[in-house]
């Protein structure tokens, strides 16, 4: 224990130092540190929504279609013939039935959920997010390259089947893709979008939004290192949201917030100087 807490109180200091340097450097005015440290309580255990899993089963009959030339957003894909057609033996999962190429590329087939609920679709990863996605022909998936994407949330019958289209926008194309409920009772999606609540964490087209002048920093268990946003802690939320907030409105100064959580630990304790007794 005498070797271990000083260790960890340096490792304490130098990342504390390191962030207010960073924020320093980003804000050039006084900083405002607040360090939270617990234990398991700490880690962030609330979930942003039901939890979005990869796409498969409920995605039925997939087909890619390959048109001739680059995507051109004044044509009719559904007019047009394609010059390739290719089944999806295997859509979504991590190795998806690999695209053919060679032109523009439209996905079409159903889709069948085994709950009636509200449905968050986020079609592609990297480079094939670029591209247009229609459920029961409503745009739920709009992302043009170099921009944020822009998702609208539908609500879905269990065992209805709706078709569903996605085109792409650049050559970047694949069967990757997440589906995620956004009306579990309890989540923090389900607070925002349905009940009224916090409405500060969502801006008018239904993204979550960060501060620029609160900074989250999380040691260990909750690494991350980000404006303080529903994102800032890897998908998972924990007291370091609603506490900057509230800090980050009562200082006119920029705000750090210092997260260690690693479990069974306390300032008062673990974090005391070295040379205390």
């Amino acid at each position: 224990m005498k070797i271990i807490k000083p260790i960890m109180a340096f490792c304490l200091f130098a990342t504390m130092c390191l962030a207010i340097t960073s924020v320093a450097n980003a804000q050039d005015k006084p900083i405002k540190v607040y360090i939270l440290s617990g234990q398991s309580n700490m880690v962030g255990a609330g979930k942003v929504t039901g939890g979005g899993s990869r796409w498969g089963a409920e995605m039925l009959d997939p087909e890619v279609s390959v048109y001739e030339g680059a995507y051109d957003p004044k044509a009719d894909y559904d007019a047009m013939k394609p010059i390739k057609t290719l089944k999806l033996e295997k859509f979504g999962g991590v190795q998806p039935t690999p695209y053919p190429g060679g032109g523009a590329q439209v996905t079409r087939g159903f889709v069948q959920v085994n709950q009636t609920g509200i449905y968050e679709f986020r079609p592609g990863y990297g480079g094939s997010m670029n591209n247009i996605m229609e459920v029961d022909g409503k745009v739920v998936h709009h992302k043009e390259p170099g921009e944020e994407a822009v998702r609208t949330e539908i609500k879905l019958t269990e065992g209805k089947k709706v078709p569903f289209k996605i085109t792409y926008l650049t050559g970047d194309a694949n069967g990757l893709g997440w589906t995620d409920r956004l009306d579990v009772p309890g989540t923090l999606a389900t607070l925002v979008k349905h009940q009224g609540m916090y409405p500060y964490l969502m801006n008018e087209k239904g993204q979550w939004i960060a501060r620029d002048d609160v900074w989250y920093k999380g040691v260990v268990t909750s690494t991350g290192n980000a404006p303080l946003g529903v994102g800032c802690c890897g998908g998972r939320l924990g007291p370091e949201l609603g506490f900057g907030h509230v800090v980050g409105d009562h200082h006119d100064e920029p705000v750090l917030v210092l997260k260690t959580s690693q479990g069974n630990r306390s300032l008062g304790w673990d974090f005391l100087p070295p040379g205390s007794e």
